[in-house]
């Protein structure tokens, strides 16, 4: 079988998949230029995101923190995973589908909960990208994102 023809398959059946059972995500692209970074050690001063875009994904696994707090100040948190398809991610928006390290600072909405992306991984790769897989770790905006400009929901 071509291979453009077996990929083309395989982005039918994703999209049929998606129609019937899938569900969406809002993805927040980290701004870099519009962001103050810290010029040696790389991290923001004040961070902004863009406009969020709304991305279907194939399937989504939401796992909860455990419910207590630890005598020394940590919350629970939860993690997130989910697969989405790389012609989803091109055709929603996101810059670079193709490359991890541009989506490794961005925010993920779902569920009414904020989650950093930590993960980024493109698999099955052909001609063209065919899926991406995505974990985040669950973050509370009014603590750990006090000097930036928070998206809005």
């Amino acid at each position: 079988m071509d291979v453009r023809r077996e990929l083309r398959h395989i982005n039918d059946e994703y999209r049929r998949f998606g129609e019937k059972i899938g569900e969406t995500i809002l993805w927040y692209e980290f701004d870099r230029e519009a962001s103050d970074i810290h010029p040696v050690y790389d991290v923001g001063l004040q961070r902004i995101f863009k406009r969020p875009k709304l991305v279907p994904v194939l399937w989504v696994t939401q796992a909860e923190g455990n419910d207590a707090n630890t005598p020394q100040g940590d919350k629970p948190t939860g993690s997130l995973q989910f697969a989405m398809s790389y012609e989803a991610a091109r055709d929603s928006g996101l810059r670079s589908p193709s490359e991890s390290t541009a989506h490794l600072y961005d925010l993920v909405y779902y569920d009414g909960r904020f989650f950093d992306v930590r993960t980024y991984q493109v698999r099955g790769r052909t001609q063209a990208d065919v899926i991406i897989g995505v974990a985040g770790t669950e973050v509370f905006l009014s603590e750990e994102y006090v000097f930036d400009r928070p998206p809005a929901v």
